[in-house]
């Protein structure tokens, strides 16, 4: 988990709620997040920065 900077305190506070209340994600949880995204575009078709100059 990463905890970026902020610029109010009430974002501070957001993240530290989110730290406190993590929880991985199950393996099955995980199983179907990575079904329901498997079929999805990846690499250079989604990032242009990927794609290779001419």
């Amino acid at each position: 988990m990463v905890v970026s900077g902020m610029d109010k305190p009430e974002c501070l506070e957001e993240n530290v709620v989110t730290a406190k209340t993590f929880r991985p994600m199950s393996p099955e949880e995980q199983r179907v997040l990575l079904a329901r995204t498997a079929k999805g575009p990846i690499g250079s078709k989604v990032e242009e920065y990927k794609k290779k100059e001419a």
